[in-house]
């Protein structure tokens, strides 16, 4: 028996620190047949130990073998955490395990790889690149189990729901005839204040308490009920965007389009997934220097939503979500169909034309605009093609209006001083 451990230690003779502190074990123990697994485990966890400190583990990504293991450990552990089965069914919330689970994650990890090179005298190197492969095979199974599961929608941090959901009711009140009811609603909203919500609550809550899961639950319940509202109301602002803006065959110079700026090549209309679009009007332009785009339509299976700022609008499904770890700031609405998550809060199909025009206005008044964005998505009808004074090849842009059997308009700022400061430095379609 006492031989076998010292063939274990002899095993360590490279690492002189760990080596005379294993040598101990032999030479102040009397190893008998009722003491010797508990002197192994000794053994084996004076070598984990020695492991954890050379391999220390830091909570960050780095790019060596440990670094990646991190980083695996990290992506597997957020992951469990963040899903539930609620009636059979998957369910997403924003939350991930803290530092400390992580690390005994990894402490249990370090065991097992000290066994195993116990066992086959394998260096530690080796054994770690063995380890990244079998946690990514686990992380990408599991994220394949994902994907074939039914998952219920996920609709985002707690702060999220409960800024957009404030903001929504926020628009439905200045709607003409509005109506409804929304005294529970903004009561919930207003008791939700100060519960679990941080500045960097996007990034997850850590370890939460249990009560955190039944607080999530009743803030998503209060926003769908928002969405409801915004949904029954949609088709009445979408009214009052259709009386607002122009069609092509007006001939006037009090123009209102919504327009989409071509700023990566001139896209096929049938080809779009999305078009960020904003407000062009005779007093109201852009930067942008490309000028030429498309001007659309808008109705109420084509409009996403509405923000006087820049949304931050991002395509994604269900595959690509769980790919990505479901991130808390993402939202995933649509487990069926491609979708999109949001940056901001305050965004809604409930903006009206007065609205969106105003804060618009304001911002230029006080130099403060950046980028305002109406957000259509493949089911947008293009009405027409655009040029403004900073077209540079007029003919190209008429060849494409006529390819695309579409209306060629001038839309030339006729009030210098209301134009913006606006840039964007990428098209936001594909």
């Amino acid at each position: 028996m006492k031989t076998s451990l010292i063939e274990i230690i002899d095993k360590y003779k490279r690492y002189d620190d760990l080596y005379g502190v294993l040598n101990n074990y032999i030479t102040n123990s009397n190893i008998t047949e009722e003491n010797y697994n508990s002197v192994l485990d000794a053994i084996k966890n004076a070598i984990t130990n020695y492991y954890l400190h050379i391999y220390e583990y830091k909570g960050y990504i780095t790019n060596d073998s440990k670094g990646k293991i991190t980083g695996l450990i990290s992506n597997i552990c957020d992951l469990e955490k963040k899903i539930h089965n609620v009636d059979g069914k998957v369910k997403i919330y924003p939350v991930n395990s803290d530092f400390e689970e992580k690390y005994e994650t990894y402490k249990s990890i370090v065991e097992q790889m000290v066994d195993y090179q116990i066992k086959t005298d394998l260096d530690i190197e080796s054994i770690f690149s063995m380890t990244i492969d079998k946690l990514t095979s686990r992380l990408e199974n599991y994220k394949n189990e994902l994907k074939e599961a039914e998952m219920l929608p996920y609709y985002g941090t707690p702060h999220y729901m409960i800024g957009r959901a404030k903001f929504i009711i926020e628009r439905a009140k200045e709607i003409p005839n509005f109506n409804m009811d929304t005294t529970d609603i903004t009561n919930k909203l207003a008791s939700f204040e100060g519960k679990y919500i941080t500045e960097d609550d996007y990034m997850g809550i850590k370890n939460p308490d249990s009560e955190f899961y039944n607080f999530y639950d009743q803030v998503e319940l209060c926003y769908k009920k928002a969405l409801t509202i915004e949904e029954i109301l949609t088709p009445i602002v979408v009214e009052s965007w259709k009386d607002y803006l122009s069609t092509p065959n007006e001939n006037n110079n009090n123009f209102k389009y919504i327009s989409h700026t071509f700023t990566n090549g001139m896209v096929n209309p049938d080809k779009m997934v999305k078009a960020c679009c904003t407000l062009r009007t005779d007093d109201i332009s852009t930067s942008i220097k490309n000028g030429s785009g498309l001007l659309y339509d808008i109705d109420s299976s084509s409009i996403e939503t509405i923000c006087t700022g820049d949304v931050g609008s991002w395509a994604v499904d269900k595959s690509e979500f769980i790919d990505n770890g479901c991130p808390a700031r993402w939202q995933l609405t649509d487990v069926n169909n491609s979708t999109f998550w949001y940056e901001e809060t305050e965004h809604s199909k409930l903006i009206t034309p007065t609205y969106f025009e105003k804060i618009v206005k304001e911002d230029i008044k006080n130099n403060c605009y950046g980028y305002s964005e109406i957000l259509l998505n493949r089911n947008a009808k293009a009405i027409g093609v655009f040029y403004d004074e900073n077209c540079k090849d007029l003919e190209k842009v008429e060849r494409y209006a006529k390819e695309n059997n579409l209306p060629l308009v001038d839309i030339s700022l006729r009030t210098k001083e209301m134009s913006t400061n606006e840039e964007i430095s990428e098209e936001k379609s594909r």
